[in-house]
């Protein structure tokens, strides 16, 4: 899976230098703080940092040399600038960059898992042509920093809460509606009133101009998609609603669900928590959308409940349950205003998932999404580079892990990681000096005893015998004489 380092010039007084190359606001968010400050008391490494000043201002000849290094994409991160770093350099890899590329297409991961024979939802996939390029670059050319893309980030939290407050609006339009009488406010007063609600829901969908050519488009071609009520047709294929429409790019997180006549109509948007909302209803936009390319895929009903998985390596993974946004689009969260998670443990044919995840898209830290439905589980989402919020057991596991792969990726021995010098797991129990010529002098493992006990008392490391010894007779004899007890009753040796 992974590419092995040979790190000739490393001897055992240097230090293994690991970089971190991404973009600030995930290098300084407290998740990795909290793994780098467990990784930082392996005194054998040393960590470096790149500033984003390094990442856009500095040519990559002039990058950090390291011997490993963290490198992943998130928005405005200049992708082929990285891969560039890593071609001249080849330091030893954590998590393969290359392939994080395929994570910007939803269809891509999608037929990757169904390489794996992966469950997943069943789909249609609307393509409308239109190359996904996320690397880093806007229109101008210019690289995005992260002051940048905070920005975005807040003309995003505007546009919801815009949205919001229309809906609102219709909603108030509505109750007026109601409370009118015909027989005492004009005929015309209503119309005018349904008018404005109904340019208020032109503003919120958003997608009306494009709408129209697209559909043109779609009329003319024999595989046309053909949209009524309650499914959608498209190149011979039926998907009925409820289904969930999600855009190619896997960093637009704009994904539609429609409901049909039955429950309802309308749609859920779903989109990046804002506030403490994660979701919004529109009961009157039925139409799907038109503008670009969608994957239409079959809605999972999972009990109110989505499952978030971390991965550290293919034989460690973390598991937390959270309310799933499709409910009332409202975010729980705890008394320190953290989304309330709850860590459940995964079943041996999810954990399976997991390993091929990780083998397969060559991401030791890696997060996906599942849905459970019908003791059925479920690969709706990978989202590459992920961790953990708030999870000290998770912290320490993921540090370990770092530092026992990359010194295995680099070919270096320790006392602690993979070489045969390494300290046995079980010591042997010495035996009293009379016998160390005897025939029992090596040190073997003989036999691995454990003591189950039921769940009522608390387990205990004990191992009972029958000796004849001298020594722990003497002992024995000489400590129940301190006691004044009985020397066949047991006695407590407290010290060494």
């Amino acid at each position: 899976m992974k590419r092995i380092v040979s790190c000739p010039s490393l001897d055992k007084k240097d230090k293994i230098k690991l970089g971190i190359c991404a973009m600030a606001k995930k290098v300084n968010s407290t998740h990795m703080k909290n793994i780098l400050d467990n990784f930082n008391q392996f005194e054998e490494f040393r960590v470096i940092i790149f500033s984003e000043d390094i990442i856009f201002k500095t040519e990559i000849e002039n990058w950090p040399i390291v011997d490993a290094l963290i490198i992943f994409f998130s928005d405005g991160f200049p992708y082929s600038k990285g891969l560039k770093y890593i071609n001249l350099r080849k330091p030893y890899l954590v998590n393969d960059f290359e392939m994080q590329k395929v994570f910007w297409d939803r269809v891509k991961v999608l037929k990757m898992l169904e390489e794996e024979n992966i469950p997943t939802p069943s789909y249609i996939i609307v393509d409308r042509g239109g190359e996904i390029n996320n690397d880093g670059e806007n229109n101008s050319g210019e690289l995005n920093t992260s002051a940048e893309k905070e920005k975005k980030v807040e003309n995003y939290k505007l546009e919801i809460n815009e949205l919001i407050k229309n809906e609102n609006k219709i909603n108030n339009l509505k109750s007026n509606i109601r409370k009118m009488n015909v027989n005492q406010i004009k005929k015309k007063d209503i119309i005018k009133k349904e008018n404005e609600m109904e340019k208020i829901r032109r503003i919120n969908s958003n997608n009306n101009t494009s709408n129209t050519n697209i559909n043109k488009k779609d009329k003319d071609n024999k595989d046309e998609l053909i949209e009524l009520d309650d499914h959608i047709e498209y190149k011979g294929k039926k998907l009925y609603k409820p289904f969930v429409e999600k855009p190619f790019n896997g960093d637009d997180h704009n994904i539609y669900i429609y409901y049909p006549p039955n429950l309802g109509g309308g749609h859920k948007r779903l989109f990046r928590k804002t506030k403490e909302l994660s979701s919004l209803y529109f009961p009157n936009l039925n139409e799907i959308r038109r503008d670009k390319s969608y994957i239409y895929e079959e809605f999972l009903q999972s009990d109110g409940f989505d499952v978030k998985v971390y991965t550290i390596g293919p034989d460690n993974f973390h598991a937390e349950a959270r309310k799933s946004p499709t409910l009332d689009g409202k975010v729980n969260r705890s008394a320190e205003g953290k989304e309330l998670r709850i860590a459940i443990n995964l079943t041996a044919k999810e954990r399976e998932i997991a390993k091929k995840i990780v083998l397969k898209f060559k991401q030791n830290i890696c997060g996906f999404d599942i849905l459970r439905c019908q003791g059925n589980s479920y690969v709706c989402d990978v989202n590459g580079f992920s961790f953990v919020k708030g999870n000290k057991k998770y912290y320490k596991n993921c540090s370990n892990f770092l530092r026992k792969n990359i010194k295995q990726g680099l070919k270096i021995e320790s006392n602690d990681i993979g070489s045969n010098k390494s300290k046995p797991i079980f010591k042997t129990l010495k035996l009293p000096n009379k016998q160390i010529n005897s025939v029992y002098h090596k040190e073997e493992l003989r036999s691995i005893i454990a003591v189950f006990r039921h769940a009522d008392r608390s387990p205990k490391e004990k191992m009972k015998l029958i000796v004849e010894d001298k020594q722990f007779l003497t002992i024995y004899k000489e400590n129940g004489k301190k006691n004044n007890k009985n020397k066949k009753k047991e006695i407590k040796l407290k010290k060494t």
